[in-house]
């Protein structure tokens, strides 16, 4: 059956964005069940979205096939050629096995002030460095610091900016020598280290400006203020609509707020949490049959004299959240999805951040990342995951198109 014009249009709209999905969607811990998804969901999805060209990677490398890689790399890169396939961003946040039976909060470890962290980063930076065209930008995202109890006692800060300090050099002389730009894309999560975009700004005006440019600044061999600029170059964020709106903050005046305090914005991860109402008690039943045992669903209450208070995970929330105005959870669902029955999405807050992209002075990597296809209640996952990836492409590509290429 031909294609309408108007899926025609966003069809051809979206070959022009710069738009990869996350690959973590997919199970894989070995080089050789890296190779099978991409030539078999990942192209599954290709076909489905109706992508032309060359298709875009958002990769995700657990630890344990990083030797491999090491070794197949020419391989490897020969394979994506043959296939049409290209790696424009990694996520190097999960260091793990992201499909264990239980990942919750194992998967901010290790954190930043172990050394595993850094040395896993700097190994996949390496291998990005490698795989990406000539001239072309690579961004990695991470976890922004650690599991927060614990990691914002005194001097915490301090430590955390002089590390990325360390490796905002060793990224800068990968990215001279391989002639490919190497960016690392901090994620702003509740229960980490950095949760919203306004701690975000204190800790680059605080501790990235007492200990983080002064670390680059020796490592380097340079002054103060080229150290600054090459510091918030090569450090960036990875906004991730979805964790930003679980905190309740608007999203175009975070994006701008960010970009004004000269903080690069270097990688969108676009991503819908679900929201409900507590008071209808049909509601409060829906979101706490969403409680399973996999990933961690940190929860925030609005309340209405404008207090928030947090829980971190579905089966922890106390009673008083029953009194709350509203309730949001780290639960990533469709971004096609906004309501079905007393269950709602922040899918109007993903789209106002997009209609912010062609503001922002950089240009960031999108990337959709629903990465809890398996994990979905029933209700929420009629189709495959192949399926729903790639009618989330088709969607963003028809918000874009709606919007005039935006």
């Amino acid at each position: 059956m031909p294609q309408s014009d108007d899926r025609r249009a966003a069809l051809q709209t979206r070959s022009r964005l710069p738009l990869s999905y996350c690959t973590n969607v997919h199970a894989y811990s070995s080089y050789e069940g890296l190779r099978a998804v991409l030539a078999g969901p990942v192209e599954e999805v290709r076909r489905r979205s109706g992508f032309e060209g060359s298709f875009p990677l958002g990769l995700w490398w657990p630890h344990s096939l990083l030797a491999e890689l090491e070794s197949e790399l020419e391989a490897f890169a020969a394979e994506l050629a043959a296939r049409d396939q290209h790696v424009v961003t990694l996520n190097v946040f999960p260091y793990g096995d992201f499909h264990s039976a239980t990942v919750k909060a194992g998967v901010y470890r290790p954190s930043w002030w172990e050394e595993a962290r850094s040395s896993y980063t700097l190994r996949a930076a390496r291998l990005l460095a490698r795989l990406l065209p000539e001239g072309a930008t690579g961004t990695l995202s991470t976890v922004a610091g650690g599991y927060r109890p614990g990691s914002r006692e005194p001097g915490r800060l301090e430590a955390l900016a002089a590390g990325w300090g360390k490796l905002a050099w060793q990224l800068e002389r990968l990215s001279r020598e391989s002639g490919r730009e190497l960016v690392l894309a901090v994620e702003p999560e509740p229960a980490t280290t950095l949760e919203s975009s306004q701690e975000v700004i204190d800790f680059y005006q605080g501790a990235v400006a007492r200990a983080g440019v002064p670390e680059l600044a020796r490592a380097g061999g340079m002054q103060r203020g080229a150290a600054e600029e090459l510091y918030r170059r090569r450090i960036g964020i990875c906004f991730d609509t979805c964790h930003l709106a679980v905190g309740f903050e608007s999203l175009p005046a975070a994006l701008r707020s960010l970009e004004a305090a000269g903080i690069r914005l270097a990688k969108l991860q676009l991503s819908s949490a679900l929201r409900v109402c507590p008071a209808d008690e049909g509601a409060w039943q829906a979101l706490l049959a969403c409680a399973e045992p996999r990933y961690l669903h940190q929860t925030l209450a609005r309340f209405a004299d404008g207090r928030i208070e947090a829980a971190l995970d579905l089966d922890q929330l106390p009673a008083s959240f029953r009194q709350a105005d509203e309730l949001r959870t780290h639960f990533h669902v469709p971004l096609f999805f906004e309501q079905q029955g007393p269950l709602g999405s922040t899918q109007a807050d993903l789209l106002a951040a997009l209609a912010c992209v062609p503001e922002l002075r950089s240009r960031p990597h999108l990337e959709v990342e629903t990465y809890t296809w398996h994990v979905l209640p029933e209700s929420l996952r009629a189709e495959g995951v192949e399926a729903g990836v790639a009618r989330e492409l088709r969607w963003v590509a028809a918000q874009w198109a709606a919007k005039g290429g935006l």
